[in-house]
């Protein structure tokens, strides 16, 4: 994947949750979610038609999309939390982008959040955050690397990550644009992670990359999919158990639309409607691969 792919990649969430802060009750509050986008966007963001407009462009593609996003965030906030009232005491964020889950969380202040991602998307994100905060704060670690190239493993070391820590690694909205190969070698290395740790993952359905299920997102399917091939890896969740299983990890859920729909749409009274074709999976390390 090229990085100005990667990058157009990283913006899209922060767009639906920075046009989310103008609602009445958002799903999701982040101050800093805006601030992550240049200026020009912030005003256009500020003008009910234009946040429509990119609403109506993102549901005409997969219909769902924006509200999944919104809870795909919430989940992923209240992982972090979960691990952390645990006794974890460090997050290692794949596929980082210019996510904000290192400020939304309060309890991740006093904690090291090793946000991998590719270099020229952790460049834009450096620039970032010096351009809201004036630095980029102390408890983020950057990590630039290609997880279908590099050490994850090695790389993470040299930024000082210890692998006796208890730690969250969370992949978000990563897993689906990268080879099988690569999910797997990555999935190699989660199996290492100390006993305690949890993992949180997003995986594309199976059925939906294969074609068998449209979740109304057929075009989407033919442009990414089968033509551009942006998409490339999905499981179904029996697999996706499978293989955190021989590498030592216990899966505690596995939630799509309907139960985040329950979690955090149905309580804020909105009608919003979630694709189902993504889901999350949260595990927890029990033993060694294998055993």
């Amino acid at each position: 994947m090229s990085d100005g792919t990667a990058m157009r990649i990283a913006a899209g969430p922060m767009i639906v949750v920075a046009a989310e802060q103008h609602e009445p009750r958002p799903l999701l509050r982040d101050e800093a979610a805006p601030l992550m986008l240049s200026e020009a966007v912030r005003r256009a963001l500020g003008m009910r038609l234009a946040r429509w407009l990119v609403r109506n462009a993102s549901e005409r593609q997969i219909p769902g999309i924006w509200g999944w996003t919104l809870c795909r965030k919430r989940y992923a906030d209240d992982a972090a939390e979960r691990a952390f009232a645990a006794g974890a005491r460090a997050v290692v964020q794949l596929g980082a982008g210019l996510d904000t889950l290192a400020h939304r969380v309060g309890s991740l202040a006093s904690a090291k959040v090793y946000e991998v991602d590719l270099p020229g998307v952790v460049a834009l994100k450096r620039t970032a955050l010096i351009r809201a905060f004036g630095a980029v704060p102390e408890h983020i670690v950057f990590v630039p690397l290609d997880v279908a190239e590099d050490s994850l493993g090695g790389e993470l070391v040299e930024a000082d990550w210890a692998p006796q820590t208890k730690t969250l690694f969370l992949w978000e909205g990563g897993t689906q644009y990268l080879s099988r190969d690569a999910v797997e070698r990555t999935l190699d290395f989660l199996g290492c992670a100390r006993a305690g740790s949890l993992v949180a993952l997003t995986y594309v359905r199976g059925d939906f990359l294969s074609g068998r299920e449209s979740y109304g997102a057929g075009g989407f399917h033919r442009k990414n999919v089968r033509q551009k091939q942006l998409w490339k890896t999905g499981f179904e969740p029996e697999e996706i158990a499978g293989a955190l299983a021989r590498r030592g990890w216990r899966i505690v859920e596995d939630v799509g639309s309907q139960e985040l729909a329950a979690r955090y749409v149905a309580p804020s009274g909105r009608k919003l409607p979630l694709t189902g074709l993504e889901r999350w999976a949260l595990a927890e390390k029990t033993s060694l691969p294998g055993l």
